[in-house]
């Protein structure tokens, strides 16, 4: 107990010290803000002319997300240190998932490319999120540091959970339903006439139940290195603006699908995938309160890994002869209040 406190005094000590430093403060600046924006998943195979190509793909719409965080930084001269956390509202609808399938591609009698590139399935349902968190934390130094404006190299590393779920809806297939069976006359004549699939406009059109169909589980590791800038405009307004790029990004994604009892897992990784632009605008009531706007544009794509399947009531994975990737693209718009001490 003694040796416990005297770690708790220890740290009061040094904090209080840390914080008596001229040129030392901490901020706090909780936010609103909405998102829009469109995460991808992808699934690639080898067709029998020996290249590879797309096998589906499916679009998860974010329009919009409602977001809600807080930012703490320590500022210590020229070194900043911050870490943000973030939710959203679940439960909402936010746009819907298109998936699409090109199912020629795995045909072993197929070697024509054009019968490749033939959408054969389109299926169109409603989204919504489920759980979102979100933290981050940045490192920077100001290498310039002029009354009027500064210049920081950064470093930060970011972790993203979510969970989206889709129900309602709608398909169209020009190959079989669920029960082996073509959905429509016309798309089996063009199969049995051309020995392919055809586009999924012959098949039929058919609604999709209100209960839960595919549920997508994320978890997100994404590392950024970037430049800061400020520019103090006048003594109430100053413009902030960072441009970041990611060396290093992994993908666990998790893929259930409900409707035919299956589980996937995708295992992705990237050097130097995409690019973070963020603008901000403060407006300081005084030294120590200030108002801000900001705006960040994020996209991250070219993600690829391995996937793994199994049936709901299996135990194990297995993996699977295809490849998976993912990308990432949002604009994100934020409000908030910014308190120093």
């Amino acid at each position: 107990m003694k040796n416990k406190l005297s770690l708790v005094s220890l740290l009061f000590f040094l904090c209080t010290g840390l914080f008596a430093e001229k040129n030392t403060d901490f901020s706090i600046s909780p936010y609103a803000g909405i998102r829009w924006g469109q995460q991808d998943e992808f699934v690639f195979a080898d067709a029998a002319n020996g290249k590879e190509y797309k096998l589906s793909e499916l679009n998860w719409e974010q329009k919009p997300m409602y977001l809600f965080g807080v930012t703490s930084e320590f500022r210590r001269k020229s070194f900043h240190l911050s870490l943000t956390a973030e939710t959203s509202l679940s439960k909402l609808n936010t746009g819907k998932v298109l998936d699409k399938d090109w199912l020629n591609v795995t045909k072993s009698s197929c070697t024509d490319e054009q019968s490749y590139l033939i959408q054969t399935n389109l299926s169109d349902t409603e989204n919504f999120l489920e759980r979102y968190f979100r933290a981050e934390g940045a490192i920077s130094f100001d290498v310039i540091k002029k009354a009027k404006f500064t210049f920081s190299p950064s470093a930060k590393l970011e972790y993203a959970y979510s969970r989206f779920v889709t129900r309602n809806g709608w398909f169209q297939y020009a190959t079989s339903d669920d029960y082996g069976n073509f959905t429509s006359v016309e798309a089996m004549d063009f199969y049995n006439s051309n020995g392919i699939y055809g586009p999924y406009t012959l098949g039929g059109k058919y609604n999709l139940s209100s209960e839960n169909s595919m549920r997508l589980t994320r978890h997100v590791l994404c590392s950024w290195i970037g430049i800061n800038s400020n520019i103090k405009v006048n003594p109430k307004i100053r413009l902030d603006f960072s441009l970041d790029v990611c060396p290093y990004i992994f993908v666990f994604s998790k893929d259930n699908h409900l409707a035919r009892n299956k589980d996937f897992i995708d295992l992705m990784d990237c050097d130097f995938s995409g690019i973070k632009l963020s603008a901000k605008v403060n407006y300081f009531f005084n030294s120590n309160q200030s108002l801000f706007f900001k705006t960040e544009y994020k996209n991250l794509s070219g993600i690829k890994g391995e996937g793994y399947v199994k049936e709901s009531s299996e135990k194990k994975y297995k993996k699977t002869a295809s490849s998976s990737g993912s990308a990432f693209e949002n604009i994100n718009f934020y409000l908030g209040l910014n308190f120093s001490f």
